[in-house]
């Protein structure tokens, strides 16, 4: 990326990020307030939108942390970004611009919620690693088994693989014109239907793949229609709440 595009990006991030954040602060799901930026500034292209709403989910995400560092806009952003990272991107290092001594900081999407603990505390010098628990919602722990909450916070700070259902016969096709996009797609074990994805595929290779039978569609709800059986003729209400 030329340099002007890399901080064009970061800043836009920034104020993407600023209206979906007060969106969610006035009751509004964050997906709904990106999706209604987006259509009020649809020059954004695709590798621009994968990494803003990347990088804003993140924040999100890493929000309890975040929080306890109290840093600029710039560098939360970037800080979340790195959080859930395998690879430095420029326009994080664009937002970093305002802490010099972070910006070689290594991404450590690689590590666990423990490690990624222990990374935040040695990059920022802090006492100790931050709490997990400081993760957690205010309004959710009366909602969660104190036993479960080793398992609940290790599921909410992973972004979950992205499934797609096929015909069976389809499936090596649809893997060879996924590769270019998002990488490789990898075909669950047990169900040769449904393939997993690090990250959403574009848009229009979507549709493309609509057009032969190939749609988004997460595994539990595969798994349902298979346990179901449904047979020729029938016809099956899905009432998945999303």
């Amino acid at each position: 990326m030329q340099a002007t595009a890399v901080h064009r990006l970061a800043q836009a991030t920034v104020e993407t990020w600023t209206h979906v954040e007060a969106a969610v602060a006035r009751g509004e799901p964050a997906d709904v307030a990106l999706q209604s930026w987006w259509s009020e500034h649809r020059y954004y292209g695709s590798r621009d939108r994968r990494f803003m709403a990347g990088t804003i989910f993140s924040a999100f995400r890493w929000r309890g942390w975040l929080d306890l560092l109290e840093p600029s806009v710039s560098t939360r952003l970037a800080i979340a970004y790195l959080l859930d990272a395998v690879e430095p991107h420029p326009s994080a290092a664009a937002l970093l611009a305002a802490t010099p001594e972070l910006v070689d900081a290594a991404p450590a999407g690689h590590l666990d919620l423990a490690g990624k603990a222990g990374w935040l505390a040695k990059t920022f010098a802090l006492a100790g690693p931050p709490s997990p628990t400081a993760l957690v919602p205010a309004w959710a722990p009366p909602l969660i088994d104190p036993l479960q909450l080793d398992g609940y916070l290790r599921a909410i700070q992973q972004r979950p693989p992205v499934w797609l259902r096929t015909r069976e016969r389809d499936a090596e096709a649809v893997c060879a014109l996924l590769a270019p996009h998002v990488g490789p797609a990898h075909v669950h074990p047990k169900l040769a239907t449904a393939l997993s994805l690090d990250r959403t595929p574009p848009s229009g290779l979507l549709q493309q793949l609509a057009r032969r039978g190939c749609v988004v569609q997460d595994l539990a709800s595969q798994c349902v229609a298979l346990a179901c059986q449904p047979t020729p003729g029938q016809r099956w209400w899905d009432m998945c709440a999303g």
